[in-house]
């Protein structure tokens, strides 16, 4: 699994400790796998998430399980595919880097690292 492209919104507001984690992920193997955990350290725990479209271009956040990967399938996670969401424990500086390890079930612990953006970046 290669992991690159990191970039986690900083919350408009101070005060508010939910925000969203993208990543582009490629699985280069033959074989399907799976994303079953992000381990974000100090800066908050994290759980996944799917946009779902319902009628006339409106959608939902709905928290999944996992995130799963077809064999050589490339992910650019955005607001409006499936991504990661950080409860954060602490605020965040634009510009900051941050360190996580994704957990895949097959591929097992993949470091990446992400900036800290504003919200649409």
């Amino acid at each position: 699994m290669t992991v690159s492209d990191g970039r986690v919104y900083r919350p408009i507001l101070d005060d508010r400790q939910m925000t969203a984690l993208f990543f582009t992920v490629t699985n280069e193997a033959t074989a399907g796998d799976e994303l079953i955990a992000v381990d974000a350290g100090e800066v908050g725990e994290t759980m996944f998430s799917d946009h779902v479209h319902l009628s006339e271009g409106s959608g939902r956040m709905e928290m999944i399980d996992s995130i799963t990967f077809a064999p050589e399938q490339t992910l650019a996670m955005t607001a409006f595919t499936q991504n990661i969401m950080v409860h954060l424990k602490r605020p965040l500086v634009l510009g900051e880097e941050l360190d996580f390890t994704l957990v895949f079930r097959q591929a097992g612990e993949v470091r990446a690292s992400a900036v800290v953006v504003r919200h649409g970046e």
